[in-house]
């Protein structure tokens, strides 16, 4: 087996800084990232923040344009929708292999994230929601299965924070009905329910926050009503 060398810890803050900062906004689209520049504020040299700046650019995030330099690029709705699509193919099919894994105690602790996340639905928190949401996902795919597709999830999870930021910050209408499906994902899980139908409920559930998000591409990739879906 491969093993994948560890980046340097000071191209990987470096990274992950400058990723944070287009994500908040503070870098926005067209904003020119001076390597010299980033380095005097990082205070590190030119090649930590080089190296992590083409790291961005092949992500899609960063763009090199002849006699300007690296700008940050400004994305669009598709790049959301591709993301969320993927993710829903992916998180699907994991959700299914782990599920024989599933103990009791692995349910026990959805469950205490489920609870959870009711608490910040009351206190209206969608900041604090969206991270438990993300814990809840990781938790669903965690027991067994294909270690290099929960590596593309959450590269896939990365990317849409990365490109969107808080989705229930944008959307907190959908933050009600995202955790009353948690709660049916978990009743199919500890009943044992049909591996198929487990799929396409995952699969669903991932894509509802698409259609509510109300950019979906029309056409090929636009998905039909109740095509797919599983039965509830």
């Amino acid at each position: 087996m491969r093993v994948k060398a560890s980046r340097p810890p000071k191209q990987e803050s470096v990274y992950r800084e400058i990723r944070a900062r287009i994500q908040r906004g503070m870098y926005g689209p067209g904003y020119r990232l001076v390597i010299d520049q980033l380095a005097r504020d990082f205070a590190v040299s030119a090649i930590p923040v080089r190296e992590a700046v083409r790291r961005l650019e092949a992500e899609r995030l960063v763009a090199h344009t002849p006699h300007v330099g690296f700008q940050v690029v400004a994305q669009n709705p598709r790049a959301i929708a591709d993301t969320i699509e993927l993710l829903a193919v992916l998180e699907g099919y994991a959700a299914r292999v782990a599920a024989p894994a599933h103990t009791a105690e692995t349910l026990a602790g959805l469950r205490v994230l489920l609870r959870a996340m009711m608490a910040r639905v009351e206190a209206g928190d969608p900041l604090g929601y969206g991270a438990l949401d993300r814990q809840f996902h990781e938790a669903l795919v965690a027991p067994g299965g294909n270690s290099y597709v929960k590596h593309l999830l959450a590269d896939g999870r990365d990317r849409l924070e990365t490109l969107e930021g808080s989705l229930f910050a944008r959307i907190p209408a959908r933050i009600k009905s995202s955790v009353q499906e948690h709660y049916q994902l978990v009743e199919t899980l500890a009943e044992h329910g049909p591996a198929p139908v487990y799929e396409l409920q995952v699969r669903d559930h991932v894509l509802a926050t698409l259609d509510a998000l109300e950019f979906r591409a029309e056409g090929a990739h636009a998905r039909q009503p109740n095509s797919g879906r599983a039965v509830q």
